[in-house]
């Protein structure tokens, strides 16, 4: 058969023709620009060269060490998505002891990176995971405020949670948009708690300031662990700045200070569960609230472990406070029956009370 190579000349020409009508419909459609479609390969070179180079065996043992895994997971993030990232995550906290140990603070930098990839908070927290304690919500409100900036965030603050419905089991990501709206503050604001605590106390409902509240003091004891320090820290006075802030903040102060008191005291419990009897009350039963939050941690969320934590305390009335804020946490931030299997290890009234905390929450 006799090829009539002119009109196959014609329809290729046409075809050309058809692909860059094509490409510049979709770049005024889409409004993205011929010239990123084009780039997207290189973009995703770059990434995975990131990746390569910022593996975290190959990170360096120095103060950049935290930063190089920063690089690595936003990368991850971007090129094979939030649930791959948390795969890794995962994975690695198994074995590394300094990616466990900065567990919460990494997945942060997840939620941080996902933000850029979605349109709304609701679509980035539906996609979400609570891994290492929800600290994917927290970076994703990070980002969310980032980008909205200072004075837009003081005149939005009431909305910015508005479209996350908090019925039945979706109050937990409603608590995560609020509480995160302290961590957000706290990044505009450079970590200046006591500014930050001002317009966390603008919100509507007493709840939603709390919990605003509660993200600012947790951002502040986060901030020294994480590649910065803090001025709202001090080592000569473990309860500081619990001390110092104004009364209606002081609970939501003790509720996160245990972190950073074990932290000058070496992992020691009852150092820390006398020390936080010299708040006084009724600042000192928070405190030991916090230091069950924290139990859950030192514990690896191992349910015998964190009783023999809780056991540390030097009386039956800390022992108790500290078993509410383990099952406060269990119960907010990890699966409900990690909550009950710990229940389980008491007898007596103690389970009893115990199990109803459970129940108090659902």
């Amino acid at each position: 058969m006799k090829i009539n190579k002119a009109l196959v000349v014609l329809i290729l020409v046409s075809l050309l023709i058809f692909l860059s009508v094509a490409l510049v419909v979709l770049a005024f459609s889409n409004k993205v620009s011929i010239e990123s479609f084009f780039t997207g390969r290189k973009a995703s070179k770059e990434l995975k060269t990131t990746i390569a180079s910022s593996q975290p065996e190959k990170c360096p043992q120095d103060s950049t060490h935290f930063e190089c895994l920063e690089r690595y997971y936003s990368a991850l993030v971007t090129l094979n998505g939030v649930t791959a990232a948390f795969d890794d995550l995962r994975m690695r906290q198994e074995k590394d002891e300094f990616i466990r140990d900065q567990c919460h603070p990494l997945a942060h930098v997840i939620g941080r990176a996902a933000a850029m990839l979605y349109p709304s908070v609701c679509e980035a927290f539906n996609d979400g995971d609570a891994t290492c304690w929800s600290g994917y919500y927290h970076g994703v409100m990070e980002t969310t405020a980032e980008n909205i900036g200072r004075d837009g965030i003081e005149q939005q603050l009431n909305d910015m949670c508005a479209g996350i419905p908090r019925d039945g089991n979706n109050w937990l990501h409603y608590f995560y948009c609020v509480h995160g709206l302290g961590h957000d503050i706290m990044a505009i604001l450079n970590d200046e708690l006591f500014e930050s605590l001002e317009i966390c106390d603008t919100l509507r409902g007493s709840w939603e300031r709390d919990s605003c509240v509660g993200g600012a003091f947790m951002e502040n004891v986060i901030a020294d662990h994480s590649g910065h320090k803090t001025k709202y820290l001090d080592a000569e006075r473990p309860l500081y700045p619990c001390t110092d802030v104004q009364e209606r903040f002081k609970e939501q102060c003790y509720l996160n200070q245990s972190s950073y008191m074990l932290k000058i005291l070496g992992g020691d419990f009852v150092q820390a569960f006398d020390l936080c009897g010299s708040a006084g009350e009724p600042y000192a039963n928070r405190c030991y609230e916090s230091l069950g939050r924290d139990a859950v941690s030192y514990g690896k969320s191992e349910p015998s472990l964190i009783f023999e934590l809780c056991d540390k305390a030097i009386t039956d009335e800390q022992r108790a406070h500290c078993v509410i804020g383990v099952v406060d946490f269990l119960v907010t931030y990890e699966p409900k029956e990690h909550a009950e299997q710990f229940c389980a290890i008491f007898l007596g009234s103690l389970q009893s009370e115990c199990t109803a905390r459970i129940e108090s929450h659902l």
